[in-house]
């Protein structure tokens, strides 16, 4: 008995990195394949279409348009560029995801098997992996997963280094972790400036420690930096990649894009269950520390990661609403909190853990356990399947989350005392209220569609495309918002980087110059509709503009529900705009 309890409760001083590896690989395979979660980018998106544009479509974009600002982010752009170079799209696809969730999901476990020991790092696994928020940060092909994992892994080396990575060498890997979060997304900085603070929980009292840490750290990101500066100047003829996401922030903070984009206002907080993950667990946590103030004044873990918490959580407030760009109402900008959010469920966890169990038993312990992976796992199984329950329910998310808030606030502060009931209580309902908010959230909800029809048939498209039209050839994507498809049409236009215009309203009354530009002798109309009788419409409309096409290919895509056409037809004459 004492063996299994050590084996399981006792903070480990040395992992076996090898075998929680291929454990967790093996755990997230298992949830990439088997859902609830969707393992594609939802129909209808364009920015994580773009990305996937540029991975089965790298060398052309980049002939065309040079560097920009989706192909800046070369981290995450290059490794998706090569594992499709490598593998089928949709195996390539998988294999991502896959490299993500299971960094995050290591780097979690042994941060948290240091501290806390191997049964709460694998609940604190379970549950971030079954967490919706987490799993549409790592599905939906965007920077923000990537991003995640990165920062993961650099607070892994920080607050349980690896054999062979302490000390100097370990922060100069820290610093070239945390530059590639922040070159793929610069949000990233916004957990990374916080962060720093645990650099001195790992050296307390060493301030020249401290400075060399530093000094290190700054190593590490100045070397990253070059290598990926070097680069950028292969591949785009410029090195100056880091200046992409800057010039994207700035031009949308001055033209005020922001706000057109995601409206003013505090409306966005009545359906912003999400945050509910992180601010709920703040106040439950501050309070938890004030009401057992004697027990954890010595618990570095939970105050180190308690300020990390703290901290990021004022430094999104600030930025939302401060600085008035758009952090925590966009959800996948938000979702950088989920780094701080589990690292410090665990630290919660085990301080209750310590103070209200100390002498239990060892099935109460593996019970306790079970409630909370439970706790975790009902939201999840209930809400990706829509049911009466949901239906009930469906306009009081709100009053849910406050009153199981409530219940683990009490059980936190008051009952924590009485042992089994209220560490039972406390750690279900920390975990049901972090899966419940984000489960509910609106903003999330496409994480439990099926995206993979539209996926394929997004993919199917442009192979047609590949290999139906000459390389050299500018494409110009014409469909209707009236289709059942369209959302599913201008995510296949964001794998040429969107540019999509409503020629069959404006072609019309476009001015001359416009249609040089749009529809040059070396431009072909790719149709995409359910009607194929519409194109004959759109080929009058361009004839009235003196806009002569013939054509080239038709084809139809048929990938389960969905099917729909795609008419081919290349300008021969545009010499005479009018």
């Amino acid at each position: 008995m004492t063996q299994v309890r050590y084996l399981l409760f006792v903070p480990v001083e040395k992992e076996s990195i090898a075998k929680a590896f291929f454990f967790w690989l093996a755990f997230s395979s298992l949830v990439l394949w088997l859902g609830p979660f969707t393992n594609y980018s939802p129909a209808g998106f364009i920015d994580p279409w773009v990305y996937t544009g540029y991975f089965t479509n790298f060398s052309n974009l980049v002939h065309q348009f040079g560097l920009l600002y989706y192909p800046s982010r070369l981290p995450y752009v290059l490794f998706g560029v090569s594992m499709y170079a490598v593998f089928s799209p949709p195996v390539a696809n998988f294999l991502i995801n896959l490299c993500i969730l299971t960094a995050g999901l290591i780097s979690l476990y042994c941060i948290v098997a240091r501290h806390q020991g191997r049964a709460i790092a694998a609940l604190t696994g379970f549950a971030f992996c079954f967490n919706p928020y987490v799993m549409s940060s790592v599905s939906w092909d965007y920077p923000d997963g990537p991003a995640i994992a990165f920062l993961l892994l650099g607070l892994w080396v920080v607050l349980a280094p690896p054999p062979g990575l302490q000390g100097r060498r370990g922060m100069f890997l820290v610093g070239s972790l945390w530059a590639m979060a922040g070159f793929t997304n610069l949000i990233a900085g916004l957990i990374i400036l916080p962060g720093v603070i645990l650099i001195a929980y790992v050296r307390p009292y060493a301030i020249r420690q401290l400075g060399r840490d530093g000094l290190f750290v700054l190593m590490g990101v100045l070397f990253t930096t070059g290598c990926l500066a070097i680069l950028s100047r292969q591949i785009f003829g410029d090195h100056r990649f880091y200046t992409q996401q800057v010039k994207m922030l700035l031009y949308m903070s001055r033209e005020g894009r922001f706000q057109q984009m995601w409206g003013t206002g505090l409306t966005w907080l009545n359906s912003a269950y999400r945050l509910v993950a992180t601010y709920g667990l703040t106040v439950i946590g501050g309070l938890f520390f004030i009401r057992h103030f004697g027990r954890l004044k010595s618990d570095r873990f939970y105050i180190g990661t308690y300020a990390f918490l703290f901290l990021c959580n004022v430094l999104f407030i600030f930025v939302e609403f401060g600085m008035k760009a758009v952090v925590l109402r966009v959800a996948y900008t938000s979702s950088y909190l989920v780094v701080p959010v589990f690292i410090f469920l665990a630290a919660l966890i085990g301080a209750l853990r310590k103070i209200a169990l100390t002498n239990s038993s060892l099935t109460f312990e593996l019970l306790l356990w079970l409630t909370v992976v439970g706790a975790d796992a009902v939201p999840v199984y209930i809400f990706s399947r829509p049911n009466q329950l949901v239906t009930v329910l469906q306009h009081q998310y709100w009053a849910v989350a406050a009153y199981v808030g409530i219940a683990g606030l009490l059980a936190c502060t008051l009952f924590a005392s009485s042992r089994f009931f209220g560490t039972a209580l406390a750690a279900a309902s920390l975990t049901f209220l972090l899966s419940f908010s984000t489960t509910v959230d609106p903003a999330l909800s496409y994480v439990f569609a099926d995206s993979r029809p539209a996926y394929e048939a997004a993919i199917h498209t442009q192979n047609l495309l590949t290999s139906g039209i000459a390389k050299n050839r500018m494409l110009r994507f014409w469909f209707d918002n009236d289709e059942h498809w369209s959302p599913l049409f201008n995510s296949i236009n964001s794998l040429y980087l969107w540019g999509w215009r409503d020629y069959s309203h404006l072609m019309p009354t476009m001015s001359v110059d416009e249609l040089r530009y749009l529809f040059s002798a070396n431009t072909t109309v790719v149709h995409l509709t359910q009607e194929p009788g519409r194109v004959e419409e759109r080929t009058k409309l361009m004839a009235g503009r003196n806009i002569f096409v013939q054509d080239d290919g038709r084809w139809t895509v048929s990938v389960d529900n969905v099917e729909f056409q795609v008419i081919v037809q290349d300008v021969v004459d545009a010499s005479s705009l009018k």
